[in-house]
């Protein structure tokens, strides 16, 4: 990367095949002082396109077989593939004195859906990385991480839950190209640590394809179901968090038999406020906005001070410390624990995914011929659909 002309400070776009080359490349791109931009081998060009001017990425490290995926874009491209190690000579190894420096560094950039009509790129701190790791030993313990499954696309903030507590503790993180190859794992590789969402994790379980006995698994994203609380895990905990907010935040451990269990309470180092529509606190038991603070907050979305302006606001305090405003509609329980209802916006969860709808309705209406488009979420039967809705200018 360095030789190619990557600098500290700079954006590594990452269009990679899950292999034996995926973690070196994170690593990697780490280690030269710069973040990655993951980037879905499966999206549409013009969405690739976006992101990398968006983020202003001038490299992508790429695998050798989706190296022309790039071939139109204006960018210099690096290959990941497995090759032999540099010798020893050669290798620069990272000082304590330059971990000190590259805490405040951006560690990744993560495009989630924007309502807009384009994602926006979600900065993320290493600060606030180490915060999540530190908050996952003091809440998961570090007995559990032994064996991390990382079946999660890089694209998704989950992923950084997978990879980073795992080896910060002297872990194996186990890639995998899906929840439902875990079953491959057996024995002493089968995973100690699995972090999903409720919809994933029930097609596993119902395909065979994971075993939960003595497994930590962190799940969160949507509700949690009661058959997930009694399929044999050594622990189930029910996780809270946006990616604005360095991926989970709050977690309760869940009991067999437990009720519907509340998000929890903040993870070490978090903090969690329920306030009004002027970001006013609200008494205990009564229903606000969550907003967010403590070591997790994100820098906020790449190239749009309005935007990181309206939702990340500046904490009352007078310490130069931010809120996130997530738009989840919760209530504090008098035990401390918080209870979510769902979003204020039209913001929805598919399959764990977080979507808004607004950007399905802007592209429908950006389709030749279509005069306005909407998008709306059909929930009956086991499988929720989007649904796009469009009025045309003449009939077809």
């Amino acid at each position: 990367l360095k030789t190619a002309g990557v600098a500290p400070g700079d954006r590594v776009g990452m269009l990679c095949q899950r292999d034996l080359a995926l973690l070196p490349t994170i690593l990697g791109i780490l280690m030269a002082r710069a973040s990655y931009v993951p980037l879905d081998p499966e999206a549409p060009i013009s969405r690739l396109s976006y992101q990398i001017i968006d983020a202003g990425i001038t490299h992508v490290v790429a695998s050798l077989n989706l190296r022309n995926r790039l071939k139109t874009l204006n960018v210099d491209v690096v290959t990941n593939a497995v090759v032999a190690p540099a010798p020893m000579s050669e290798v620069v190894s990272m000082r304590a004195t330059d971990v000190e420096d590259s805490l405040e560094p951006e560690a990744y950039i993560l495009y989630t859906s924007g309502s807009t009509g384009q994602p926006k790129g979600v900065s993320v701190s290493q600060r606030a990385v180490l915060g999540m790791v530190a908050g996952t030993f003091a809440r998961f313990g570090v007995a559990c991480l032994r064996r991390s499954l990382a079946s999660v696309a890089i694209t998704f903030d989950a992923s950084a839950a997978e990879i980073f507590p795992a080896l910060c503790a002297g872990g194996t993180v186990l890639v995998a190209e899906s929840a439902l190859e875990a079953a491959d794992y057996v024995g002493q590789r089968a995973p100690t640590f699995v972090v999903t969402v409720p919809s994933v994790i029930s097609a596993a379980l119902d395909s065979g394809g994971v075993c939960l006995e003595g497994v930590t698994v962190a799940i969160g994203g949507e509700p949690l179901t009661a058959r997930l609380r009694q399929a044999g895990a050594a622990r189930v905990l029910n996780v809270y968090g946006p990616t604005e907010d360095t991926t989970y935040c709050t977690c309760e451990d869940v009991e067999v038999g437990q009720p519907f269990p509340t998000i929890g309470r903040p993870l070490p180092g978090r903090r969690c406020a329920v306030v009004d529509q002027q970001l006013r606190p609200v008494p205990v038991g009564v229903w606000g906005i969550l907003a967010l603070g403590g070591v997790g907050v994100a820098n906020g979305y790449v190239g749009d001070p309005g935007r990181t302006a309206s939702v990340f606001v500046p904490e009352s305090n007078s310490t130069g410390t931010r809120l996130f405003v997530t738009g989840d509609e919760v209530r504090m329980r008098p035990d401390g624990k918080l209870e979510i209802r769902g979003r204020i916006d039209d913001q929805v969860k598919i399959n764990g995914l977080r979507i808004e709808l607004g950007e399905i309705g802007n592209a429908l209406s950006e389709i030749e011929g279509v005069r306005a488009g909407t998008a709306l979420v059909d929930r009956r039967g086991t499988n929720p659909r989007i649904i796009g809705v469009v009025e045309v200018e003449s009939a077809l």
